[in-house]
């Protein structure tokens, strides 16, 4: 059982490592990410998804959100590599909804879990969604801004959710 528990932690630090990866790669390079990395990142999303799917069974509670967060992130993750986006704008509105879809299901797990209440997951999960937020309404006004608020999302996501499932 311990072993178990031992690899999970494994595929957590994974999981978390490659959105790290993908947001420092958006944050440093934030026009070059939109336009070369667009890929890059949709492999290391795909990849993170798979990690987060094989650990959604081996954790007892929560397997139906993690199942759902996992499938959402494949999804999107594929469709990055696969679907061709010729406009900024709306990629980075891809990106904005993927983040705010992720982010209600993620609080919505937390309602229906009953860990709802003012603690350091509840305020990364609203800070995710208003983050996502400003990636959908400022992807019109100011490409860099956005790029650089996408890098912020990935890097708050895979340190705070280290964070949250080593407690």
């Amino acid at each position: 059982m311990e072993n178990i528990q031992n690899e999970t932690y494994e595929l957590f630090f994974l999981q978390y490592i490659f959105l790290g990866l993908v947001g420092i790669l958006f944050f440093i390079f934030p026009i070059t990410s939109i336009n070369h990395f667009t890929k890059l990142s949709g492999s290391l999303i795909v990849i993170s998804g798979i990690f987060k799917l094989i650990n959604s069974f081996s954790v007892e509670k929560k397997i139906a959100i993690n199942f759902i967060l996992s499938a959402l992130d494949i999804l999107f993750g594929v469709s990055l590599i696969f679907i061709k986006i010729n406009i900024i704008e709306n990629l980075l509105i891809f990106y904005g909804i993927w983040s705010v879809i992720r982010s209600i299901i993620l609080l919505f797990g937390e309602i229906i879990y009953r860990n709802l209440r003012l603690n350091f997951k509840t305020i990364y999960i609203v800070s995710l969604i208003i983050i996502g937020c400003l990636i959908i309404n400022y992807s019109k006004i100011n490409i860099l801004l956005v790029s650089i608020i996408i890098g912020i999302y990935f890097i708050i996501n895979a340190i705070c959710g280290v964070f949250v499932n080593l407690k």
